[in-house]
């Protein structure tokens, strides 16, 4: 999508339109256009109408959060003259259910979950922030593409400086489980530190020195 300058440019354009997922209307909600120079603009979701106001001229990408669905990537409309554009936004009606357990089979209770669509984008909590599993090890997110997904779950996901715990998968979940809401299980194990410290043959540490492990 070419940016464009909106710089002194004119915000006389507006945005109107009706949320929908799947057949219904959206109850409630928020709904965020952002512009080329990072500028945002919001709309609360009521009983499934939102309107955009002082947009200008040009591509915005619309990012929305509804009651009881999580956040999604992106979608953008081109606003093409001054005066209320409609369009409504469609939401997809796909779900997602997950279970994370360990090697015994047991519910992992936290563990981060984040989904990549190719039409969505990433798909988080919030920027940034991935989704936490119940303390059964369960999610359920619904209002996702009906497409080939890809999940990430894991410590990976943790905040810079939390324990590992357990590694990082990373799975592809087909269509049609999307379209049902098959229960996914994901099993993780647990996650292998390695400390090495390298010594003379008289146990004096050498400071500088590398080493290497090799699968033999």
């Amino acid at each position: 999508v070419e940016e464009f300058e909106i710089r002194g440019q004119s915000r006389s354009a507006s945005l109107a339109g009706e949320v929908y997922f799947g057949e219904q209307k959206a109850r409630a909600g928020r709904i965020t256009a952002t512009l080329a120079d990072g500028t945002r603009v919001t709309s609360d979701v009521l009983t499934g109408k939102f309107l955009l106001e002082s947009l200008p001229i040009g591509v915005v990408t619309l990012r929305w959060r509804l009651e009881g669905l999580p956040t999604f990537g992106f979608q953008r409309v081109e606003i093409e003259s001054p005066g209320i554009t409609r369009h409504d936004v469609h939401v997809p009606n796909g779900t997602l259910e997950l279970r994370v357990v360990d090697g015994n089979g047991s519910g992992i209770p936290g563990c981060p979950v984040r989904v990549e669509s190719a039409s969505s984008g990433v798909i988080e909590s919030g920027p940034g922030v991935p989704f936490y599993c119940d303390p059964t090890g369960a999610l359920s997110l619904s209002g996702l593409p009906i497409e080939q997904l890809t999940v990430v779950v894991g410590s990976a996901l943790m905040p810079a400086g939390s324990r590992p715990g357990f590694e990082t998968k990373r799975i592809s979940v087909w269509p049609e489980s999307v379209r049902s809401g098959t229960i996914v299980e994901v099993a993780l194990g647990r996650a292998t530190q390695l400390h090495m410290r390298v010594v003379d043959k008289h146990g004096e540490p050498i400071v500088g020195a590398s080493g290497f492990l090799f699968d033999v």
